[in-house]
């Protein structure tokens, strides 16, 4: 029998919060090691485009095209549709899992559902050097089998935090499962600065992942309980205090409707999917494109782009972390409503952003303006990461999978479309025209958000719980007889 974790000094619940945080960063350090290997072997066939920037860089730089050069260790030959198509897959997959995951993890529990995607991420990371012998098709469906393995992962990891969280706690320990979102993406490119034998060989950066990837497995399996009254390893003291600073979670657990139906008429819950929704068009494709834009359009060099993103990304790790706890901390004091706090840190930490997006479109080829600008950026949208983030708890704990997988859903078919868009403009090869893009984003952000600030919500609903729960509180029960004494 497995005994209470000996940890005097880090609580249980403290131990699961540090596993939902690794991983995420496995999911993210496989994603970005994949598509590094891959540009590793593949030359892409491209294009000339004509350049508008008016760049002392591509000025004196204009025999360098974006045909490239042929490496030594290049092995395959694809169309720049081929590229594109295999990026495309893993965001379909990753889609489309989402709500069955949330589904299952409802009702069987976090654990398997994350632990099952992120075994299914890592066994596709580890098979990518064997797979892209076999060519294109074989690439595209691996990667589509990595995102749906991901999509399981988010909705398993949320249904964790909603049963092991106290909801003094909540919003810390979203913050810190979620910092792990740009902890894995520094990783990608800061690993190798240390380890010489990465720098060169992306194969290698995959393996090492997967070797990650297992590692959190097993200690995810080991130490993960789907709930903390089903924990060998936990202490009594700290088991009560979590089950009696949980709400709405039904205990015992028994097999829930898939989806309440009252959930999908519930406004409260219908703008929070709006708010995520617009706040995708804001920042989804920018986040996915930086590189591209840096070196395709503003036309920075290669290394000076990628060092621009490793900066912002690593000024988003910590805030999702403080600003977790300093929203836990003002709730608690009873300083602002959940609520008001949901809706402040939220819609500001990405409208904020908005004057350094055009910022960027103003800097040109200034390297250290744009560095500073994306970090500018990944900060002020990791603001929300640590508030608006935990809303889909909030509404329902009992529900929280399938809450997270709609909204999340919906959130990454936005940025899909978005990128389309992207890509649109990327084939027109003018600059300038992301001055439509960015303000049609903006508008489209600042009018999704609306229906959010004004009738959003926080508190939990009625359809959080099963509707023998709501009978039984709402309908008087006749007195027991009394016992005749013997």
């Amino acid at each position: 029998m497995p005994l209470p974790c000996r940890c005097a000094c880090i609580p249980l619940r403290f131990l699961v919060c540090l596993l939902c945080y690794l991983m995420i960063t496995v999911c993210y350090y496989q994603r970005v090691t994949f598509y590094q290997a891959s540009d590793e072997v593949i030359f892409t066939i491209t294009k000339n485009r004509t350049l508008y920037s008016d760049c002392p860089f591509v000025i004196t730089n204009t025999n360098h095209t974006f045909l490239g050069v042929v490496k030594d260790h290049t092995e395959y030959l694809w169309e720049e549709h081929q590229q594109k198509t295999t990026r495309r897959s893993f965001f379909i997959g990753y889609a489309l899992a989402m709500i069955p995951a949330g589904v299952l993890a409802d009702v069987f529990g976090g654990k398997g559902v994350a632990g099952w995607g992120v075994a299914i991420s890592t066994i596709v990371a580890l098979l990518h050097d064997k797979v892209i012998h076999y060519g294109y098709t074989y690439v595209v469906v691996c990667r589509f089998i990595q995102g749906v393995g991901q999509g399981m992962m988010w909705p398993g990891v949320m249904v964790i935090i909603a049963h092991w969280a106290p909801i003094t706690e909540r919003s810390i320990f979203v913050g810190i499962s979620q910092s792990g979102y740009f902890a894995g993406r520094v990783l990608t490119y800061t690993i190798p600065l240390f380890v010489p034998a990465l720098r060169n060989s992306s194969h290698a950066k995959l393996y090492l992942g997967g070797f990650f990837g297992v590692i959190v497995c097993i200690l995810w399996y080991v130490m993960i309980s789907n709930d903390p009254s089903r924990s060998r390893r936990i202490r009594a003291k700290e088991r009560d205090m979590i089950l009696s600073q949980t709400e709405g979670i039904e205990r015992p657990r028994f097999l829930k409707p898939i989806v309440p139906c009252d959930m999908l008429r519930s406004i409260e819950f219908l703008s929070l999917v709006l708010f995520f929704s617009g706040c995708a068009w804001l920042y989804g494709e920018m986040h996915n494109t930086v590189v591209i834009y840096l070196t395709e359009f503003i036309h920075l060099p290669k290394r000076l782009a990628i060092n621009c993103y490793i900066l912002a990304c690593a000024a988003g790790i910590l805030p999702p972390v403080i600003f977790g706890a300093f929203s836990d901390w003002l709730i608690n004091v009873q300083a602002m409503s959940r609520t008001a706090n949901r809706q402040m840190f939220g819609f500001l930490g990405h409208f904020l952003i908005i004057p350094f997006l055009f910022t960027i479109l103003t800097a040109r080829c200034d390297g250290t303006v744009v560095a500073a600008m994306y970090t500018c950026i990944y900060f002020f949208v990791a603001l929300s990461y640590g508030s608006s983030n935990a809303n889909c708890i909030d509404l329902s704990p009992q529900h929280a999978g399938v809450t997270y997988g709609i909204m999340h859903f919906l959130s990454v078919f936005t940025t899909f479309f978005s990128m389309e868009m992207f890509e649109m403009l990327r084939d027109k090869e003018d600059p300038h025209k992301f001055w439509i893009l960015y303000i049609i984003n903006t508008l489209v952000f600042l009018t999704f958000s609306l229906p959010y600030l004004l009738i959003g919500s926080a508190e939990i609903q009625p359809w959080n719980y099963s509707r023998s729960v709501v009978s039984s509180s709402t309908t008087p029960q006749p007195p027991e007889p009394e016992r005749l004494s013997q």
